[in-house]
């Protein structure tokens, strides 16, 4: 960058700041909320890694599952925090053991029935999880415990909290 300092070349994106990357982790159930689980994110001051943004559901099959779901974890794994909307879904389970050996922070959110914010932030003992891994939301809810800070409320990004890996003792 600073070689072309020389060359006069300017442009606003080489002055913007950096954001805190939030991977947005959400069922297909919520997938017609992306746009605005997006806007939610950007509000609070961070970048969203929003995969149905980026692959929309399936890519609209033109690439493999197996290159999508290559893709989806490279989004996971560069994300500073990840952020879970909705209910918990077999993958948004996975994309959480995958995001826990980060130690990185990890918060929930459901949809609010308050109309001025479509969302608010939860305690990691209240997500909903779906029939599929239901069973699982004891041992998952414990392992969280013992990680994380709830921070429930409206905050914005990178404050501290974080969920270390042994969240993968749930994968036999």
């Amino acid at each position: 960058m600073d070689n072309l300092r020389h060359t006069g070349f300017q442009h606003e994106i080489l002055e913007a700041p950096s954001l805190t990357v939030v991977y947005t982790a959400m069922s297909r159930k919520t997938f017609p909320f992306r746009v605005q689980v997006s806007r939610y994110v950007f509000d609070r001051g961070c970048c969203p890694a929003n995969p149905y943004m980026a692959f929309d559901f399936d890519f609209y099959s033109l690439v493999t599952k197996r290159q999508l779901l290559s893709a989806n974890n490279s989004l996971l794994t560069k994300a500073d925090e990840l952020w879970a909307f909705g209910p918990v879904s077999d993958g948004v389970l996975a994309e959480m053991l995958l995001f826990a050996r980060s130690g990185k922070p990890l918060r929930f959110f459901r949809f609010s029935q308050d109309s001025d914010s479509r969302f608010e932030e939860i305690q990691s003992s209240e997500p909903v999880y779906e029939d599929d891994v239901a069973h699982l939301r004891d041992d998952i809810i414990s392992l969280l415990g013992k990680h994380s800070s709830d921070r429930a409320g409206d905050r914005a990004c990178g404050h501290p909290g974080t969920v270390e890996g042994d969240m993968a003792t749930l994968v036999k």
